[in-house]
């Protein structure tokens, strides 16, 4: 009897390994899934959101060309642009010094929502402005990289002395006058509280959640809001190599998942490169 009942243990015990590692392989694999379609889901959204503002940017562009010499024009197909899309925050239009000389030096137009309304309600009311940030916009990032590149481009976040009011990132065109040559610069803004809401959202189990780097590894979004403003990827990451290992591999703009420690909690990083 006794040796019934050892066979029969032993054989219940090795059928509950094989059901554990199977089940185990299969709760594992499922996750993964999971945590790769709520990449997905996330990065298509926010492509949805940043195609919308690239073609209503786009429309107002090409009208805009025919009148660049009609200033007076411009602060008009700001408020277009801010009607146009929801997504859109605000719009401006500048030139390079001298180009409307009757204006004066330097020439913008900025059309913006008001600040405590981040998803853009069509009610909210319109502030026009002729300036931002507290240099000359000549020597500020969203107009500098496309004069300078001569292509339309989105700006990481905009930080400290370019930054007012609200967290914004830039879809930036340069504006092409007579002769090829750069006169200016058309910039939409989308405020990171809209990308956050999309992005913190992505959670596939009640301890994970998603975050947002920039190309310089900065944090554009995050849960916690102190290292969105002091942090970088690689600082969290020097205390692991686990994790340093992964964090290189998200900036180098891989696709895949990376299994690490972090608290003494292992853990898994899903990444995939948003372009």
């Amino acid at each position: 009897s006794i040796k019934v009942v050892l066979a029969i243990a032993l054989l219940l015990t090795i059928a509950l390994f094989v059901m554990l590692t199977f089940s185990r392989e299969a709760v594992t694999k499922e996750a993964h899934t999971n945590a790769e379609h709520a990449l997905e889901y996330t990065a298509r959204q926010i492509d949805n959101v940043l195609l919308d503002v690239e073609q209503a940017s786009g429309n107002i562009y090409w009208d805009l060309l025919t009148h660049l010499d009609n200033p007076d024009r411009m602060t008009k197909y700001c408020e277009e642009l801010v009607h146009a899309c929801p997504f859109i925050a605000g719009s401006t239009i500048a030139f390079e010094p001298d180009y409307y000389k009757e204006k004066g030096q330097l020439f913008m137009t900025y059309v913006h929502r008001s600040y405590d309304d981040s998803l853009g309600n069509e009610d909210s009311p319109l502030i026009h402005r002729t300036a931002y940030g507290t240099k000359p916009y000549t020597e500020q990032s969203w107009y500098r990289q496309p004069i300078d590149s001569g292509r339309p481009v989105w700006i990481d976040p905009l930080k400290n002395e370019d930054a007012e009011g609200v967290a914004i990132t830039s879809f930036c065109m340069p504006i092409y006058g007579k002769g090829g040559r750069r006169v200016g610069v058309l910039a939409v803004d989308v405020t990171l509280s809209l990308l956050s809401k999309i992005v913190l959202t992505a959670k596939t189990s009640p301890n994970s959640y998603a975050v947002l780097l920039g190309s310089d590894g900065s944090y554009i979004v995050h849960p916690d809001k102190q290292k969105i403003e002091h942090q970088l990827v690689y600082n969290v990451a020097d205390a692991d190599p686990a994790l340093r290992e992964a964090a290189e591999a998200v900036m180098s703009c891989e696709t895949g998942f990376k299994a690490f420690r972090i608290h003494g909690v292992d853990s898994y990083v899903f990444y995939k490169p948003f372009v």
